[in-house]
């Protein structure tokens, strides 16, 4: 079916949001943290010791598992603050912004100010349970609250569009 219509959305970023956005874009380097800590500290223990494989495991292995999970606990945490800090500091993310979908780009507005973008300009997309999210490089997304529709139509008839304008989509399964 093919999409000749525009999806017309608007509303506030809000914190919780940005906190969202910030947690499922930086999710997959925080769990690489975690393994690289624990791999680290398993060897730092494992050193002074020989002899049995099954004593090994349990002497360097449990006080890696609690360094590397208090160390992931303080990450999630510095990363939480760090979302506020950014979020509290940019003025122009608290204004209403409003989009603007069709087939053939992408409108921003936020304020007096416009913004285009081709479809060609993202380099993907992601749906999570909460938001939309539309990658203009590795770092910067265009962040989507689903809350931002109006209707479930609006929404499928968004989602087509991606999936239509777009190689990279990944979907939200519930």
């Amino acid at each position: 079916m093919a999409t000749e219509e525009s999806v017309h959305i608007s509303g506030k970023l809000t914190l919780e949001d940005f906190i969202k956005y910030n947690h499922y874009h930086l999710k997959n380097i925080l769990k690489i943290y975690f393994v690289f800590c624990f791999i680290i500290l398993f060897l730092v223990f494992q050193i002074p010791m020989s002899g049995d494989v099954l004593l090994i495991i349990l002497i360097a292995g449990i006080p890696s598992l609690l360094l590397s999970s208090l160390l992931y606990y303080f990450a999630k945490r510095l990363r939480k603050h760090l979302a506020v800090k950014e979020y509290k500091s940019d003025q122009l993310i608290k204004q209403k912004i409003s989009y603007t979908f069709n087939r053939d780009s992408v409108i921003q507005h936020v304020r007096q100010s416009r913004s285009q973008y081709e479809w060609d300009d993202f380099l993907k997309a992601r749906e999570h349970k909460e938001i939309f999210l539309l990658y203009l490089s590795k770092n910067k997304a265009l962040v989507l609250p689903k809350r931002f529709f109006q209707t479930e139509a609006h929404m499928r008839q968004f989602k087509e569009l991606v999936s239509q304008n777009m190689t990279q989509v990944e979907l939200y399964d519930k």
